[in-house]
C-alpha cells in the first residue's frame, strides 16, 4: 500500500531526546516499576505555578477573554514584558521589538526560520556543546546542514580561543550562533568577562545574529549573576525567554522574544500565517503577573525553592561514597547537575557487563538504582549525565541521591 510521501527534512529531523526520556520513564512507570525521574526539567507538581497566573486564567476565562488577539501578543502583555526587561535587566526594547510564542521553543525555532534557508550564503549555525537539543535538530530541518558544534574547557564554558579562530576562516557562512547561559544541561553561568570577550568577537561580524536563551535567567545560585549578551551586541541578539522555568510553568506554553525590529516583524508575519494568535488568558495572567512581581518577589520565591533542592542534593552527593567516583563541580545556575562520569570507563556491573559509555550508566543507574538520568550525548557532549533536581522533594532528591550512591558504589573496576 503506498503512502503520502514525507519531506526529507521531515525525515531525518530527529525526535527530541528528552521527550523520549520521559516517555520511556511513563512506560516503566505504568508497568509497576518505581522510578524516581532526574531526566526530565520539569517542576510542576512539586513546585506549582503562583496562584496569581491560575486565578488570572481563570478569571480571563470566566470574563470571555479567549478570541483571536494580535499576532506579536495581546498589547497588556508585550508592554508588561517591555517594562520588565527595561525595569529589572537594563534592557530597552521598543514595543515592536517583542513578540509573544507559545514556549521559549517555539520563539527559538521562529527566529531560525525567519533567518535561515539553503539558499543563502550565511546558512549555518554555530554553538558549544553540550547543548540543549533545540539548537542542533531545529537547523537542520531549514539548511539541511548539521550545526557546527565547538568545545568547552574544563569548567564547561565556551572555548573563546576556538571560537576566535574559527571565525577568522569561517564566518560567511555562519548565520547564527547560540549562547546559553544559565546553561541547560551544565548550570553554568558564563561570567561578565566571558560575555563580554563573546560579544567582541562577534561584533566584529555584524551579519552574525546571536540568539541568547534566557530561559533560566532568574535561576541563579551562590551570589552569581545573569549576563546578557545584548547589553552589549544588541542590534545582533535575539533573546529569547518564556514562564516555563521562571514561574514553574512548563505546559502553559508562553514564550517571547526581543530582537531587533525586522526580525521580530518577520517573526510576527510567520506566526500571523502559521497559529494566527497565542492562547490569551496565560498572556493577560501573566501581564497581571509582571505588574505585580515589579519587585521579582514571586519569581525569587521559585527560585528559591530549587535552591533548596539544589543545596539538599549536593549535599548528599559530597557526602555518599558512590558520588567519589563522578567528578562534578557545584552548579551556579538552572536546575541541573552535569557530573562527569568517564571514570567509570571501563568499570564492571554486578552482572559482569562493563560500562563503555555514558549512556551504559544511564542504563545501568535506571536498571540497578531506579533513578533515570540523561546521557551527556543526548546534548554532544559524552562522558557526562543530566541530573534535573527542581521536580522533587528534598526528601525523594536525597533517596534518588542515596539509590545511586548505593548502585555507583557495586561497580567494580576491572581486573
Amino acid at each position: 500500500m503506498s503512502e503520502l510521501v514525507l519531506s526529507p527534512a521531515a525525515i531525518h529531523l530527529p525526535g527530541s531526546p528528552t521527550i523520549a526520556a520521559l516517555n520511556a520513564v511513563r512506560n516503566l512507570t505504568q508497568q509497576g516499576k518505581k522510578i524516581i525521574n532526574l531526566g526530565i526539567g520539569e517542576m510542576v507538581p512539586e513546585i506549582p505555578t503562583p496562584d496569581l497566573i491560575k486565578t488570572g486564567m481563570i478569571e480571563a476565562i470566566h470574563a470571555d477573554q479567549y478570541g483571536y488577539n494580535p499576532a506579536e501578543g495581546c498589547p497588556e502583555l508585550v508592554s508588561a514584558l517591555r517594562d520588565d526587561l527595561e525595569e529589572n535587566f537594563g534592557l530597552h526594547y521598543e514595543l515592536d521589538q517583542i513578540a509573544v510564542c507559545s514556549g521559549p521553543k517555539e520563539a527559538i525555532s521562529k527566529a531560525m526560520s525567519v533567518l535561515l534557508h539553503h539558499s543563502l550564503e550565511r546558512n549555518e549555525v554555530i554553538t558549544w556543546a553540550p547543548i540543549f537539543e533545540s539548537y542542533t535538530n531545529v537547523p537542520s530541518y531549514f539548511t539541511g546542514k548539521p550545526t557546527i558544534i565547538l568545545d568547552t574547557d574544563e569548567h564547561l564554558n565556551p572555548d573563546l580561543d576556538q571560537l576566535e579562530r574559527f571565525l577568522e576562516e569561517n564566518n560567511k557562512r555562519i548565520a547564527i550562533a547560540t549562547v546559553n547561559t544559565p546553561n541547560n544541561p551544565t548550570g553554568q553561568v558564563y561570567s561578565e568577562e566571558v560575555v563580554r570577550r563573546m560579544a567582541s568577537i562577534f561584533s566584529r561580524y555584524p551579519e552574525i545574529a546571536i540568539i541568547s536563551d534566557e530561559v533560566y535567567r532568574f535561576m541563579l545560585h551562590d551570589d552569581s549573576v545573569h549576563h546578557s549578551i545584548a547589553k552589549f551586541i544588541p542590534n545582533q541578539t535575539i533573546i529569547v525567554s518564556g514562564i516555563s522555568k521562571e514561574i514553574s510553568g512548563t505546559g502553559l506554553r508562553l514564550g517571547w522574544l526581543a530582537a531587533p525590529k525586522h526580525v521580530t516583524q518577520a517573526v510576527v508575519n510567520l506566526g500571523g500565517n502559521f497559529t494566527s494568535c497565542n492562547q490569551l488568558p496565560i498572556q493577560l495572567a501573566y501581564a497581571n503577573f509582571l505588574r505585580a512581581d515589579r519587585d521579582m518577589t514571586m519569581r525569587f520565591s521559585v527560585r528559591d525553592k530549587v535552591g533548596l533542592r539544589r543545596s539538599a542534593l549536593l549535599q548528599a552527593m559530597h557526602s555518599l561514597p558512590g558520588f567519589s567516583k563522578l567528578d562534578f563541580e557545584d552548579p551556579l545556575g538552572a536546575f541541573y547537575m552535569f557530573p562527569s562520569v568517564k571514570r567509570l570507563m571501563g568499570h564492571v556491573m554486578p552482572d559482569g557487563r562493563v560500562i563503555d559509555s555514558d549512556v551504559k550508566v544511564s542504563t545501568y543507574l535506571l536498571e540497578a538504582a531506579g533513578v533515570a538520568v540523561l546521557p551527556g550525548s543526548a546534548f554532544h557532549k559524552a562522558g557526562y549525565i543530566r541530573m534535573a533536581y527542581a521536580c522533587h522533594s528534598v526528601e525523594r532528591l536525597v533517596q534518588a541521591a542515596t539509590l545511586m550512591s548505593k548502585a555507583l558504589c557495586q561497580l567494580k573496576e576491572a581486573e
